[in-house]
């Protein structure tokens, strides 16, 4: 008789109200707009989690990863490919939902994010293992700098 033994690790980032951290495999840090700031085009890194609305995501029915973080003017922010650009190495920022694909994405194998309009997933440059470390679009290749944790949500009840 032979036993597989499988484990595993569930790690639930929900909150009630739906919004998410989204964790690193690699290096356990979350997605954070830098600065906390709420202007478009800021940059997206990794950064210990600290619970702020720069630090929470959802992704919704038609794609977008939108941050919990507003505009000055109550505008969502969403999560993007910077310039729609589809080299590797491009790196991600927040921008005003515009309806195109290169700010769309996906839960992928592995734990990958993928963008929409490139087929390439998100990666920490360099597979870096501190704080700060840039994010950025890159083919998959299987290192665990493109693996990040998939939010679970769970129906109590």
């Amino acid at each position: 008789m032979i036993y597989i033994i499988i484990f595993f690790q569930l790690v639930i980032s929900y909150e009630i109200d739906g919004w998410f951290n989204i964790k690193s495999y690699l290096n356990g840090l979350v997605l954070d707009i830098v600065d906390d700031k709420n202007i478009p085009g800021t940059g997206v890194q990794t950064w210990p989690s600290n619970g702020g609305d720069n630090q929470k995501w959802r992704l919704t029915t038609d794609g977008y990863l939108e941050s919990a973080k507003k505009t000055r003017d109550g505008k969502d922010l969403v999560f993007e490919v910077c310039g729609g650009e589809t080299k590797n190495g491009t790196g991600v920022q927040v921008w005003t939902k515009n309806g195109k694909n290169h700010q769309k994405w996906q839960w992928g194998p592995n734990g990958t994010l993928i963008s929409l309009a490139t087929g390439k997933v998100l990666e920490i440059a360099g597979a870096h293992f501190g704080k700060s470390a840039r994010v950025q679009i890159s083919d998959a290749n299987g290192n665990n700098g493109q693996s990040w944790v998939i939010p679970t949500r769970l129906t109590l009840g």
